[in-house]
């Protein structure tokens, strides 16, 4: 009978945890898919959650809300998983351009932590960085972060401690 009742809970937790997965991927592609593009304003770096400025961001829009209302256990994996992934949203980087999949997993794990990627040690040569091109900026050294395996992974395991 113990074995039964431990069996009943095991699958229990476990569609609660599927039924999480499907809702979080539901709505990170309302986010990052959307049929009308949007823009992050250059509020990728900010946590202030007000002003003109922040209310036509993503990060006011309803999927975002809905999505970071889950707790930070859940949607850090999530978005870890996304760091490798090259695939171009919908969403605009201002002044400069769309974001990746994967990045986009960044600004969206800085927004739920409350810290950018470049304001951990190993990153922090980029933090005061002179911006000097479109090609030279903290979009680029991001992507360039996320397409080099070892690097990549330095900050996902930043991200991840902070689940500890």
């Amino acid at each position: 009978m113990k074995k039964l009742i431990l069996q009943f809970i095991l699958l229990f937790l476990f569609t609660i945890i599927s039924n999480a997965q499907n809702q979080l991927d539901s709505l990170w592609k309302e986010i990052a898919f959307a049929k009308k593009s949007s823009c992050l304003l250059g509020t990728q770096y900010s946590f202030e959650r007000k002003g003109e400025r922040f209310k036509q961001t993503i990060f006011n829009k309803a999927p975002w809300q809905l999505f970071i209302d889950n707790h930070t256990a859940i949607t850090t994996p999530f978005l870890l998983e996304k760091l490798a992934d090259t695939t171009k949203t919908s969403v605009h980087i201002c002044p400069f351009m769309v974001a990746s999949n994967g990045e986009l997993a960044v600004y969206a794990l800085q927004q739920t932590h409350k810290i950018n990627w470049y304001d951990f040690e190993i990153f922090s040569n980029y933090a005061n960085r002179d911006i000097t091109s479109g090609t030279d900026n903290h979009q680029v050294w991001l992507q360039k972060i996320l397409s080099d395996d070892s690097e990549r992974k330095k900050l996902e395991s930043l991200f991840r401690k902070l689940l500890d």
